[in-house]
């Protein structure tokens, strides 16, 4: 983990620095190196600092955006700060379905946003949004299903 800090902070940060934003893959790189620096941070139990790496992303893209909402919503979460959490988890769906996410990405969201409501108290919504997971579990083509890892994922967050 610690070799990730260093290849992040005194590698990846000084390169995308110099990046032509105009171009489309070079703003997507640069807004994808913050939301790096995040996870490295949660993993190393820095909180709060994940959730200042967070803070400089400007990302055009839907996908990364619901990423980075999801990110930060389990951070927040992490920190206690549950409806700042779910404000995060509700935008993180709401790209997620407008990007064209993947149904295992988008069912993760939907059962961390349960996760989050049952712990808050609010047992509809969290049903709500544990059979909205397993109704895309099931909109998944066969030989791109692994329903079994999914409904665990799912089911972890019960």
């Amino acid at each position: 983990l610690e070799e990730a800090v260093k290849q992040v902070e005194e590698g990846f940060r000084l390169l995308v620095e110099g990046l032509d934003l105009s171009h489309a893959q070079n703003a997507l790189t640069r807004s994808k190196l913050p939301v790096w620096a995040g996870l490295i941070q949660k993993d190393r139990g820095l909180a709060e600092r994940a959730l200042e790496e967070s803070m400089y992303v400007h990302a055009a893209n839907p996908l990364v955006r619901a990423r980075l909402a999801f990110q930060q919503a389990d951070v927040l979460m992490l920190l206690g700060r549950l409806p700042a959490a779910l404000k995060q988890f509700d935008l993180a769906v709401h790209l997620a379905e407008r990007s064209g996410a993947l149904a295992s990405e988008r069912t993760r969201y939907l059962a961390r946003r349960a996760s989050l409501n049952v712990r808050m108290g609010a047992f509809a919504p969290a049903e709500d949004d544990f059979d909205a997971a397993d109704r895309l579990l099931a909109t998944v083509d066969r030989p791109h299903r692994v329903p079994e890892v999914w409904k665990a994922r799912v089911n972890d967050e019960v």
